[in-house]
This record gives C-alpha cells, structure tokens and sequence, in this order.
C-alpha cells in the first residue's frame, strides 16, 4: 500500500506533517555576572510527500539551536538527554495497508521506538505519534 505523508515538524531538544521534536541538553551562555542556558532545539518539517521505506526529509529548518541539521538527519552537538518525537500526517492512496514509523540512531535502528498505523480505506488521513527519550554523545546523528 502506497501512503502520501507531509511532514509538519521534527522537533530536538537539550535533541511529520511528520513533526519530529529533539529537545533535551542545555548549552551553557556565559553573561556578566550570571549564566543562564539556552535549550537544545530543533523544529523540522516538510510540505513534500513522503514515500514510504525510506528516511524522512526536511526542506523547512525552524528554531535550531545547539543542533547540526541535514535533509534527513540531526546531529547533535552537546551530550545529554533528549525527547526526540516524530508526527507523521499519513493519507492513504489506495485501500488496506500499514505504515511503520520508528527512529535510527547513528544508523542503526533504536529498539522499541517504532510506532504502526493501519488505514482500511484510501484518503483516510491520520497522525501517527512516536516519541523516545534518550541519552546522547555529541556526534549522535537522528534519523526517522
């Protein structure tokens, strides 16, 4: 089965539509007599339909801080602990069949992170939610 997906939004914080969310470590930002922090961040998204079996890519880049970002991956700068969430909107383009969703880390795939929607009839439109929190080392590259 064939599926049209917009990706919204990856989101990554201290680390679709599908949205994917990366939030988690703080950078430190020296001032004059105090240090405040700034959040690791990320807000990723795409308008372009997405085929299935492949990486998700991101054409639009919004509100990245402390983070390297690619088409399809997201590197990260500072160690810590990161919520990475991932929102695919997924239209079906014909009847019957099911869509996997789940993150890769440094290439290899994260266990337990993949989420699965079915859809029954075309032109049903959902938004398949995956989250995973985790702990990265500076150079950790996320993929959906």
């Amino acid at each position: 089965m064939f599926f049209k997906s917009c990706l919204t939004a990856i989101t990554l914080s201290a680390v679709i539509t599908p949205v994917v969310v990366l939030a988690g470590a703080q950078a430190p930002i020296k001032g004059s007599a105090t240090i405040t922090f700034a959040i690791t961040s990320a807000q990723l998204s795409s308008v372009v339909d997405q085929n299935p079996g492949g990486l998700i890519n991101f054409e639009l880049k919004d509100g990245i801080n402390g983070l390297t970002v690619s088409n399809n991956s997201v590197s990260v700068k500072n160690p810590g602990s990161y919520l990475i969430m991932a929102a695919p909107q997924v239209t079906a383009t014909k009847d019957g069949g099911c869509l996997d969703t789940w993150f890769v880390l440094n290439g290899q795939d994260v266990k337990n992170s993949g989420v699965r929607l079915c859809q029954a009839k075309k032109d049903n439109t959902n938004v398949l939610v995956s989250q995973v929190v985790m702990k990265l080392k500076s150079g950790d590259k996320i993929q959906v």
